[in-house]
């Protein structure tokens, strides 16, 4: 519904430029080009919390939910995968009251996890050091986005708010390293035991995404603040991963808040 949405923005913003230049042919408006921007990002990301996450996502799996147990009880927190990102795009005007983008963004983050006390009815067969099992979460994600803005005051007003959205091709990995229990298959050593591995998966999404921001604008710089919302699920193989279910997925759904700077030119 996401994808259908972001596609009828996209179509109703060609629909607005087409009418745009179209009022302005028809009443002999010779409008000057708006300049061109080179834009650069740098913000913070928020993934989705535990409630509007996918029902099948991995870290919802992976972190401890009462209400939920069947899944693996790591000890970390959503809140600990906020991250910074940056980027930078190309930003194009058409018309006077329209803007298409093309630009690229990079986040990063590793959390430190550990599995919750196994349970005094349950000792583990190989003792562990400092009673830790402990392990590293990384995912990262390089979002590709093309998008489209809608300036309501035009390119010619200093102040600009605007509204759009697009669709971002994410390239994305996810990875834990580190010890993890197993309670079959220690290789003649009683059940249950640990063992250490690293488990990977990762690939390319497409996704919607919406965005909003202001800026003030010079005939030479931008500056200004901007709100993004991405959606987006992928597929975790479950042969990448220990003891998955076909329907793991993974999601790259979240907030970001981000001031721009950008650089005009003719």
């Amino acid at each position: 519904m996401l994808k259908a949405i972001a596609s009828c923005l996209l179509v109703g913003t060609v629909a607005l430029v087409v009418a745009d230049t179209a009022s302005a042919q028809s009443q002999g408006v010779v409008v000057d080009k708006p300049p061109q921007t080179v834009n650069f990002t740098l913000g913070g990301f928020w993934p989705k919390g535990l409630e509007g996450r996918d029902d099948h996502d991995l870290l919802r799996e992976n972190c401890f939910i009462a209400e939920a147990p069947d899944c693996t009880p790591l000890d970390f927190e959503f809140d600990d995968f906020t991250g910074l990102t940056f980027g930078a795009e190309w930003l194009f005007p058409i018309g006077n009251y329209v803007e298409m983008g093309a630009g690229v963004s990079l986040y990063s983050k590793s959390v430190e996890s550990r599995f919750l006390d196994y349970g005094q009815d349950d000792p583990l067969t190989i003792p562990i050091e400092d009673d830790d099992i402990a392990q590293d979460l990384k995912l990262k994600t390089i979002p590709i986005a093309f998008t489209a803005r809608v300036l309501p005051f035009g390119h010619s007003n200093p102040l600009q708010p605007y509204v759009g959205g697009g669709i971002a091709l994410i390239s994305w990995k996810y990875s834990e390293d580190g010890e993890f229990i197993r309670d079959f298959d220690c290789e003649g050593i009683p059940s249950p035991c640990v063992f250490r591995d690293e488990f990977s998966d990762g690939g390319f999404q497409v996704a919607p995404l919406f965005l909003a921001g202001m800026r003030f604008a010079s005939d030479s710089f931008t500056v200004g603040g901007e709100f993004r919302y991405q959606y987006g699920v992928a597929d975790i193989d479950p042969e990448e991963f220990f003891f998955r279910l076909e329907d793991t997925k993974m999601d790259l759904g979240g907030w970001t808040v981000q001031a721009t700077f950008g650089v005009r030119f003719d």
